[in-house]
């Protein structure tokens, strides 16, 4: 599963254009670090515009800024943004079919410092709900079919014509 991996990529967009100092300073310059911290998994059996909802998802992931002296740096605009513009995850652009990918919502529910190698680390808390979806193929359009009366019921199959597209317009 990438959601982890996409959840850090939509922090690091929103860090570099929010909060480009902490995204400077990272430790390691390895970007906010992003864990589950619990994920709960329930069946779905849905489809709907091509897709195959097979799992919901349900918990709380946390980002970590370990940035040099984050306390000091004002995390307020990057909060406030989370609070307005909750992360949304659409599924992936171009899957092919059969192909898994997420779609989920994640609000901002908790911000706190910590302790880290005596260094301040601010942890931000987000409630997820998504699903875990295929790509499926589309379903087939059923058929209509049309006979004119009196031709019509259980031995007059055959007297049945199919109602198309073109026959509509007209």
């Amino acid at each position: 599963m990438r959601l982890r991996s996409r959840v850090a990529t939509e922090i690091d967009t929103r860090l570099a254009a929010i909060l480009p100092e902490a995204a400077e300073t990272l430790w390691d310059g390895g970007g906010a670090v992003t864990v589950i911290e619990s994920l709960k998994y329930d069946p779905a059996a849905e489809a709907l515009d091509g897709w195959a909802y097979a799992v919901s998802v349900s918990g709380v992931m946390a980002v970590e800024l370990r940035a040099d002296a984050i306390d000091a740096l004002e995390t307020e605009p990057l909060v406030a943004d989370l609070v307005q513009r909750p992360i949304h995850l659409a599924p992936k652009a171009g899957a092919q079919e059969d192909e898994l990918t997420e779609k989920a919502r994640l609000t901002l529910v908790e911000i706190r410092d910590t302790i880290r190698d005596a260094d301040v680390a601010t942890r931000l808390r987000f409630n997820v709900s998504g699903w875990l979806l295929r790509k499926s193929a589309e379903p087939a359009q059923p058929v209509a079919y049309f006979s004119q009366a009196p031709e019509v019921g259980f031995g007059h199959e055959a007297d049945y014509e199919p109602i198309t597209e073109l026959d509509l317009l007209s």
